[in-house]
């Protein structure tokens, strides 16, 4: 489907792991992002994109997602990374973008968007005549690392405008800093009729419950909630931490009987969350919550927590957890609440939504359609 420049399909199980909520919002970001630096859309911009790795991790995923629906409406954009190749550059090529290693000119670029908590920090030594959009994914790390915002507050503030997935982050961000060309993005989904957890597995004699955990890596209590929770059970628990690496999650368990780890392409983890019983999203990541989406369409029983990103994504689906990993077979859930069901069970977009978004991002801009 093409609208106002931009190719919208579903990226679900062939694109990019990134958060199927946010796959309309970057597509509609990336057109805030063309009106902020030039009112006319019809304008190729050249964009410089910099992000802190290009791993199959929340942010860089996302930020591909953004690079490929720019790249597909004409604009030219580049990608410089502040560490090296993690296995994802090569799909940044495949997108249009171009990946650069070199010293950068960053008054050759009309717009600079800062992807991520970790390269904002930049922002200062970099500020040129281009317009800079600062990234702010969402991120805990304010509440428990103090001395971070510091650095990284001041920072944001030299940008022409900032981004954030949700209502919560940017309240928490106004709570440090004055937040003038600021805006979070609506998160709507579509989600077919009858869609919903499954309330029991059936289950052999000694038979692994399969956990599902994508991308853990911003609570390293995970395993201990779910250890919690998932103690006493009558079967063998099993998890699988999608995207983490040894050491950046919490191994060591005396309730769960084998745990597996490790970083995979999105079709990889798509199939090892359609082989697993339960899913569990412990965080806000937009991995995480992508796996929550896909873990609704394969019907699998979902647990989420109570973190405000989930409450928002709650007030989508018609469910409001009240406390850590509760199931959602345990709520009642509407799914045509907030919901469009005009469109099938794969269409995750709506343009009568779409123009509203853009509508919404470039007055917080100060910006009009």
């Amino acid at each position: 489907m093409l609208w106002r420049g931009f190719y919208l399909s579903r990226s679900s199980f062939a694109g990019p792991f990134i958060c199927c909520l946010y796959c309309l919002s970057l597509n509609y970001i990336a057109n805030a992002a063309i009106q902020v630096s030039h009112p006319s859309p019809s304008v190729n911009m050249k964009i410089l994109a910099v992000t802190h790795e290009l791993s199959f991790s929340g942010a860089p995923l996302a930020l591909l997602e953004f690079a490929r629906a720019l790249t597909s409406a004409g604009h030219h954009v580049d990608v410089i990374s502040l560490s090296s190749d993690a296995g994802l550059g090569h799909s940044f090529l495949e997108a249009g973008a171009r990946l650069i290693t070199g010293p950068v000119v960053f008054d050759e670029y009309d717009l600079t968007i800062f992807n991520s908590i970790v390269t904002v920090r930049h922002i200062p030594r970099y500020k040129t005549t281009s317009k800079i959009i600062a990234w702010i994914h969402e991120s805990p790390y304010l509440k428990d690392i103090g001395w971070r915002r510091d650095i990284d507050v001041p920072a944001v503030s030299y940008a022409d405008a900032i981004m954030f997935p949700s209502a919560s982050t940017r309240q928490e961000w106004s709570s440090f800093i004055e937040l003038k060309n600021s805006f979070h993005f609506f998160s709507p989904i579509i989600i077919r009729d009858g869609v919903k957890s499954t309330k029991t597995t059936d289950h052999s004699p000694g038979q692994a419950y399969k956990i599902c955990v994508i991308d853990p890596r911003e609570d390293y209590r995970c395993l201990e909630r779910i250890e919690g929770f998932f103690k006493g059970s009558a079967f063998p628990l099993e998890i699988h931490f999608v995207g983490a690496q040894r050491g950046e999650v919490d191994v060591n368990s005396s309730v769960v009987s084998s745990i597996y780890y490790g970083r995979v392409p999105p079709h990889e983890a798509i199939a090892i969350l359609a082989s697993c019983d339960v899913y569990v999203s412990a965080t806000c990541l937009a991995t995480q919550n992508r796996g929550f989406c896909e873990a609704l369409l394969l019907g699998k029983r979902v647990y989420v927590s109570s973190i405000s990103a989930h409450r928002e994504i709650g007030n989508i689906v018609g469910l409001e957890p009240a406390n850590y990993f509760q199931p959602l077979d345990e709520f009642s859930i509407d799914f045509t609440k907030g919901l469009s069901t005009q469109y099938s069970g794969l269409d995750f977009f709506s343009p009568s939504i779409f123009e509203k978004n853009v509508a919404r991002v470039l007055d917080h801009c100060g910006l009009k359609m």
